[in-house]
C-alpha cells in the first residue's frame, strides 16, 4: 500500500509538471498570437489610412489636372486671339508703313514739304513721270585722248550739246589702260561727276526720262579712248 501510494503521488507530480509546462506553452503561444494579431491590426489600420490618403491625393490630383486643362484651354484660346490680332496689326503695318525704296521716296517727299514746296506741285510732277525707256535709235561714237595730266578743253568729249562730257586720265606709273585709266563722266545737271577706274566702262545715264547707255573703251589708236552713247536726239 505504501509503495502504491508513492507511485500515485509521483504520477500526480509528473501530471502537474506536464500541465504546468503545457500551460506555459499555451500562454507563450497565446502571447505570440496576441502580438501577431495586434501587429496585423496595426498594419491593417496603417494600410487603410495610407490607402485613404492615397485616394484623397488621387482625387486632389484629378481635380488639379481638370483645372489645369481648363487653364490650358483658356490660354490656348487667348494665344490664338493674340496671334490673330498680331497678324492683323502686321498687315496694317505692312500696308501703312513704307519700306525700302518707298520709304526713301516718302522721306524725300517730307523733305520737300518741309522746304515749303506746294503739295499740288509735287503731285503734278509725280503725275508727269513715266516709266523710263531705253533709247537705241542710234549710237554716237567719239574718240578722245587719254592724258597724263589734268585734261583740258580739247581733251574732253561732249554729247547732247555738252550735257554729258567724258575724259580719261592715265596716272603716272600706270602700265595698263584696262586697270589704271581714270574715266570722268560729267553731267551738266549734277554737280558731282561719275569717276570710274579701268576700261571698259559701261554707265546708264537717265535724262529726260530716257535711259542712255554710255560705253567708254580703249581705241584702236594708241593713247586714245572711244566713247559711244546710245541716243534718240541730237548727238
Amino acid at each position: 500500500m505504501v509503495i502504491r501510494s508513492g507511485i500515485s503521488r509521483e504520477r500526480a507530480r509528473r501530471r502537474r509538471r506536464f500541465l504546468f509546462r503545457l500551460t506555459l506553452w499555451v500562454a507563450a503561444v497565446g502571447v505570440f498570437v496576441a502580438i501577431g494579431y495586434s501587429s496585423y491590426r496595426t498594419g491593417s489600420v496603417l494600410a487603410e489610412r495610407k490607402v485613404t490618403a492615397q485616394r484623397a491625393e488621387i482625387e486632389r490630383l484629378t481635380g488639379q489636372v481638370a483645372a489645369d486643362k481648363l487653364d490650358s484651354d483658356r490660354l490656348h484660346t487667348e494665344l490664338a486671339r493674340i496671334q490673330q490680332t498680331t497678324a492683323a496689326l502686321q498687315q496694317r503695318y505692312d500696308a501703312d508703313v513704307p519700306r525700302g525704296s518707298l520709304a526713301t521716296l516718302v522721306t524725300i517727299l517730307r523733305q520737300k514739304q518741309g522746304a515749303g514746296i506746294n503739295d499740288d506741285l509735287i503731285a503734278q510732277v509725280l503725275r508727269q513721270i513715266d516709266a523710263p525707256r531705253t533709247c537705241d535709235d542710234r549710237v554716237v561714237r567719239r574718240r578722245f585722248p587719254i592724258t597724263t595730266k589734268p585734261p583740258g578743253p580739247d581733251d574732253v568729249v561732249s554729247f547732247l550739246d555738252g550735257l554729258i562730257q567724258v575724259s580719261a586720265l592715265m596716272p603716272a606709273g600706270g602700265e595698263s589702260l584696262a586697270k589704271a585709266a581714270a574715266v570722268t563722266i560729267s553731267r551738266a545737271w549734277v554737280a558731282e561727276p561719275i569717276k570710274v577706274t579701268g576700261l571698259p566702262v559701261q554707265q546708264v545715264i537717265m535724262i529726260y526720262n530716257t535711259d542712255l547707255k554710255l560705253v567708254v573703251e580703249a581705241s584702236d589708236l594708241r593713247g586714245y579712248a572711244e566713247a559711244s552713247l546710245s541716243a534718240c536726239g541730237k548727238g
